[in-house]
Order: C-alpha cells, then sequence, then structure tokens
C-alpha cells in the first residue's frame, strides 16, 4: 500500500502592532484554510491595546509580548515559542487563501529540512527570496521559494 507522507505539524508565527482589523482577517482567513495549523503565535510588538478579544476567538492562537521593537524580534520571540516541527511566517496584514498552508506542509512533509529559505512580496509588490546560511531543521527548504507555492497571499501592496 502507498500511503502519502504526514504533513508535518506547522506553527505560524505573526508579529502584530496596532492592526487588530488586519489581524482579525488575517485569523479568520487562516482559520477558513484547508488544514489548521499545529499552533499561531501572535506576537504583539507595543500595541496601544492588545488584540485579546480577537486571539481569545480562536482556541489554537496564543497571544505573547516583545517589548523589543521591531518585526525581527518579534518573529524571533514567535520562533522561540513554537511548539511545530515547521515554522510559517505570516504578515498582520495579510490573508493566506485557503491552500497556503497545507501548500507549505505538503512542500515540507517528506523531505529532510537542512536550511530556511523563504519568499516575500514587498509592498510594490516585488518578489524577493532570501536564504538563511546557517543550518537548521525547523524551516521551509528551499524549493518552496517558488512563486506557485506562495500565490494566493494577499495583502496591502501586493
Amino acid at each position: 500500500m502507498n500511503s502519502a507522507p504526514a504533513l508535518p505539524s506547522i506553527t505560524v508565527v505573526i508579529p502584530h502592532l496596532n492592526q487588530p482589523d488586519a489581524l482579525a482577517r488575517c485569523l479568520a482567513a487562516l482559520a477558513g484554510g484547508t488544514i489548521e495549523p499545529a499552533e499561531v503565535i501572535v506576537v504583539d510588538n507595543g500595541s496601544v491595546r492588545l488584540p485579546k478579544e480577537i486571539v481569545n476567538d480562536y482556541l489554537w492562537v496564543s497571544l505573547i509580548k516583545q517589548t523589543i521593537p521591531g518585526p525581527g524580534p518579534a518573529r524571533n520571540l514567535g520562533a522561540a515559542r513554537a511548539q511545530g516541527a515547521v515554522l510559517a511566517f505570516l504578515d498582520a496584514d495579510c490573508q493566506p487563501d485557503p491552500p497556503w498552508l497545507e501548500r507549505a506542509a505538503n512542500a515540507c512533509s517528506g523531505t529532510p529540512i537542512r536550511f530556511s529559505a523563504g519568499m516575500f512580496a514587498s509592498r510594490v509588490g516585488r518578489v524577493t527570496n532570501w536564504t538563511q546560511r546557517q543550518p537548521t531543521k525547523r524551516f521551509l527548504p528551499t524549493e518552496w521559494t517558488t512563486t506557485s507555492h506562495v500565490r494566493g497571499l494577499r495583502g496591502p501592496g501586493i
């Protein structure tokens, strides 16, 4: 019998700063996905008001605070707290299409993950690849950096 490999557990880390409406749309989009993440960690980075009410609507979402300014420290704290086998980073003002997380999980299933790589679209719509040079087993493989795997990501200016 030939069965498909099990999908890895994925933690989605979302940095947040004063965007409660955008965060609500982002979490609703994740909730409407074809697969559910193992966990979602929203890392608030100094908002005037914490988005507790929004986060509390989802049992699989936790809210933590990062006092060091900037999305980088927020992402790093979320990554340090993550329990999933794979990390996915998403900005609060983005709304992934339903198959986004499933595509990422399929890209990682059965593949030894040795280094991190990713793709993001800037506000002017340009797509940029980046690769982390230090090996790690918790991030998406470079094969995932093709645009076919990130289609469906929507956000301001994308």
